[in-house]
Order: C-alpha cells, then structure tokens, then sequence
C-alpha cells in the first residue's frame, strides 16, 4: 500500500494526526489493515492539470474495533497523484473524512 504514495507524501486522517511520510504511511496502514474490511472505494471525479491528478469519490468500509464489535463507516475522500518522470502515478495528499454523525 505505501508503495502508492511519494516519499514525503501526507495522510491526513478522520481522529489522528496527521501521518508524514511514506515510512509514517506503511506504519498507520500496516496497524490498521487487520482493523479494516469491506472497503469500498468509488471514484466520482478526476481532474488532471499537466502533471497533477485530483481524485474525489467517497468510500465504505467495515471497521472492526479491539472489543469485536463491527462499526459501518462511509464518508468522501480527496487524493493529489503527482505524475513521475517514469510516468507512473504517486499519491502526494490523501484525506478522507466520515459522513457518519457522531452521537455523543
């Protein structure tokens, strides 16, 4: 999954800090990848300008928490790719946050 991002790319997170770097990156994906199932990731828009993609979409996943207990998230997220000499795509900026109302 790190391998998507640049090496000073930015994960800014729904409850965390922010996550800088793709060492950072593989660390918050690596402890979350068994927390997580059912992702579901639609891409609504993309828009390149010359070397820069900004992708728009909204996802859905299962989050399983340390208690066992299974909790439904969706919400929408922005992704910045920046084009590489080799032409491949890296992740520069990705965000996402939930649409679901906490309830206090």
């Amino acid at each position: 999954m790190a391998a998507v991002y640049l090496p000073d790319a930015k994960l800014m997170l729904p409850y965390a800090p922010e996550q800088n770097g793709r060492d950072k990156i593989r660390e918050y994906w690596k402890k979350s990848f068994n927390a997580i199932s059912d992702v579901q990731l639609t891409t609504n828009t993309v828009d390149v300008v010359e070397k820069t993609a900004i992708e728009t979409g909204n996802y859905k996943l299962t989050v399983h928490t340390p208690d066992g207990k299974k909790m439904e998230d969706n919400g929408k997220y922005v992704s910045v790719w920046k084009r590489q000499p080799s032409g491949d795509w890296k992740m520069s900026i990705d965000i996402f946050n939930s649409s679901v109302q906490m309830t206090h």
